[in-house]
């Protein structure tokens, strides 16, 4: 599988996307979910949520966002390099 080495740009916009998947009320893995088995669990009762697969696909986005900050972090140490002459 051929990969394209995306923009500065594209990873920001990818990771802010990452970020708001999170987040998100409209998002199949937002904070809201986390939040409604927390609220269920207080009260004794069964989470609505199966909370391990839950916690595995938040997962799988934290670590896509870890590797894009990462590959942002590399633009940045490129333009902060001095340049050879």
């Amino acid at each position: 599988m051929s990969k394209t080495k995306m923009s500065r740009n594209e990873i920001e916009q990818k990771i802010r996307d990452l970020k708001t998947k999170l987040s998100c009320q409209e998002s199949g893995i937002g904070d809201w979910k986390i939040a409604k088995c927390i609220e269920y669990s207080t009260l004794g009762m069964e989470p609505p949520y199966d909370l391990q697969e839950l916690h595995r696909q938040r997962q799988l986005v934290r670590d896509e966002i870890g590797a894009l900050e990462e590959e942002l972090a590399k633009y940045k140490d490129e333009e902060e390099a001095p340049a050879e002459e």
